[in-house]
């Protein structure tokens, strides 16, 4: 006897690693528009602010809200309104940078964190954003649905 022993047990852990960041990404974002949720957000603004305290750079807040949405799912259904909340989503991602970060606040309010972005900045691009919302033409997307244009008017606020 007196010899050593060793046993050798591996296991392939890649299925629970992309489970993990499932759980993770589903614990963070909306469902339905895949922006981040309101949890997330007051994480991520929470360190924005003590970044703020530190640096005394600025960050400004884009709020976003679609006026009459119910009336939206009212009239064209919920699939319409669906489908208007992902349009907006998908937009407003494709103009903002990495750094910032968009959250679906509730229903259909959105708010939008802007580091190092000064007050006007950030309403330069909330204009923009409304500016190219306005142009957005939801009825070609709803066209399967209804044959009806839907109409959505979008209020901005802009805080520092």
């Amino acid at each position: 006897m007196g010899e050593d022993i060793y046993l050798h047990y591996a296991v392939d852990v890649t299925k629970y690693k992309k489970m993990e960041e499932q759980l993770y990404r589903l614990s963070n974002t909306d469902p339905l528009t895949n922006a981040y949720n309101r949890r997330y957000f007051m994480q991520v603004l929470e360190q924005e602010m003590e970044r703020t305290g530190r640096t005394g750079l600025p960050f400004s807040i884009i709020m976003v809200d679609l006026d009459h949405f119910k009336s939206i799912n009212d009239r064209f259904g919920h699939a319409a309104g669906d489908l208007v909340l992902k349009s907006l989503v998908d937009l407003i991602k494709g103009r903002i940078r990495k750094i910032d970060c968009l959250a679906r606040w509730g229903g259909e309010e959105f708010v939008i964190l802007l580091p190092n972005t000064p007050v006007d900045k950030a309403a330069g691009l909330a204009e923009e954003i409304r500016g190219q919302l306005s142009k957005m033409n939801i009825s070609k997307r709803c066209l399967a649905l209804h044959q009806n244009k839907v109409p959505v008017l979008f209020l901005f606020r802009v805080i520092c």
